[in-house]
């Protein structure tokens, strides 16, 4: 989308927000079908061929991501999915003291997981690993009998390594693209973006596609939802089909797993124009703007997931039929 001229701001009148949203927002139906023709048998394919050889790896990924959710703008062109691990009941955030482990030797952006390089190893330390920012955990095996799942190829010092999952899973997918005669058409992104691995696909008469992958933690239990501000907007079958999703644990820094409630939210945001309401419309809007039109030339000051937020809170405001809600944001 950085390559189209930047539209004009559309005047904040309704007919006028209409008439921009179906130019310059709305996903084209006929290309979203033929890119969703072509990006999930490929995925299948991989994921199918990464199970065969290494069943932690689940073959049956999780949609996420703004396509999924009805967020996406103008071109189906970014597809997100999560890889659940096998789910092993012993594992669980720990909280309890440091942990004395690292790499065999320095290795360059050793906080953003740029790179997962296949000459380095993670060992045991006398020195403690940094306290990890907030909502970041080691994933512990909690029961202190042996533990053996699989094989501990992925842990050290009974903790599940990130850096070390996240390795294995480009690894196989690397392989499948090989082994499945896919190389032509399909490569790897050498750096990943966040816990995203990424896969470039260049078919043939067809605007380029980008897939990411994350591998994350099969869900565990939401005990602090919701909170009492929220609770009072929505209805208990709601929560408890959002408490149902529970939180996942993406591989995200090479030593500790981020917390991610990206399942709930996007039970929280599936029915939310249930109402009549057109706030998922106006979330495309502002994100377009503000990639466009605001920020034509520098990375957006507000981020896509600051915009759902806003959207989402307006659930609580009366029914919007038409985009007014724009004027009061």
């Amino acid at each position: 989308m950085s390559s189209m001229p930047a539209p004009m701001a559309p005047n904040l009148d309704n007919a006028s927000l209409n008439r921009f949203y179906h130019e310059h927002v709305e996903l084209r139906r006929d290309q979203t079908k033929r890119s969703i023709a072509a990006v999930m048998p490929i995925v299948n394919e991989l994921l199918s061929y990464i199970n065969s050889k290494d069943s932690r790896f689940s073959g049956k990924p999780l949609c996420m991501g703004s396509y999924w959710q009805g967020l996406k703008v103008k071109r189906a062109d970014e597809f997100d999915f999560t890889i659940p691990l096998a789910s092993v009941d012993r594992l669980v955030w720990g909280n309890s003291g440091p942990q004395y482990y690292g790499f065999d030797r320095h290795v360059e952006d050793i906080n953003t997981m740029r790179t997962l390089p296949d000459d380095v190893n993670v060992v045991s330390k006398l020195t403690p690993l940094p306290r990890p920012p907030n909502g970041y955990y080691p994933l512990t095996w909690g029961n202190r009998q042996s533990y053996n799942w699989q094989s501990q190829d992925l842990f050290c010092n009974k903790d599940l390594i990130p850096f070390l999952v996240n390795r294995r899973f480009k690894k196989l997918l690397t392989e499948s693209i090989r082994d499945l005669s896919l190389r032509e058409h399909v490569q790897v992104s050498r750096l990943m973006s966040g816990p995203a691995i990424t896969v470039h696909l260049t078919l043939p008469n067809h605007p380029a596609i980008s897939v990411d992958f994350a591998v994350a933690q099969t869900p565990m239990p939401s005990l602090n939802f919701p909170r009492s501000q929220t609770a009072n907007w929505l209805q208990q079958a709601k929560i408890e089909k959002i408490k149902e999703k529970g939180i996942m644990s993406v591989a995200k820094k090479p030593f500790y797993w981020l917390k991610s409630y990206a399942l709930m939210e996007k039970e929280l945001v599936s029915e939310i124009d249930a109402d009549g309401g057109c706030r998922k419309k106006c979330h495309r809007l502002m994100k377009l703007l503000n990639e466009q039109i605001w920020c034509p030339t520098t990375k957006p000051v507000i981020s896509s997931y600051i915009l759902k937020v806003t959207i989402t809170l307006h659930k609580n405001i009366k029914v919007d039929h038409d985009y007014n809600i724009l004027v009061r944001i």
